[in-house]
């Protein structure tokens, strides 16, 4: 009877580190992706365009960004605007650049409270 115990114990035991290691392992790609953009030197801005922005600067300006390395990960559609990563050398001058464009901010959490 104990070495009954004793086994279903082990078993157990065996059971949830298995389950435990493989939950870790299906997480680690999951983390490590959130800190890709800055291990890869990119940093995360959203652009906001003027209203008068024609669609085909927009298209210019998302092209720069391609060119200069970023990607566009998200196009708004409520306003005119869209989040991209990018080298951060390369961020000042798009303003300078292309008239169309209104804000750019770093894209960051935002709190209300402490």
């Amino acid at each position: 009877m104990k070495s009954n115990r004793k086994l279903t114990g082990i078993f157990i035991f065996v059971f949830l580190s298995i389950v435990t290691i493989f939950s870790y392992r299906a997480l680690a790609p999951i983390i490590t992706a959130r800190n890709v953009s800055t291990m890869s030197g990119l940093q995360s801005y959203i652009i906001t365009l003027k209203e008068s922005c024609p669609d085909s600067e927009a298209n210019s300006i998302k092209s720069k960004i391609s060119e200069l390395g970023g990607k566009v990960t998200n196009e708004f559609t409520l306003i005119k605007a869209f989040s991209v990563e990018l080298p951060a050398v390369h961020i000042e001058s798009l303003p300078q650049e292309f008239t169309g464009i209104a804000t750019v901010e770093e894209d960051k959490e935002v709190k209300i409270q402490n």
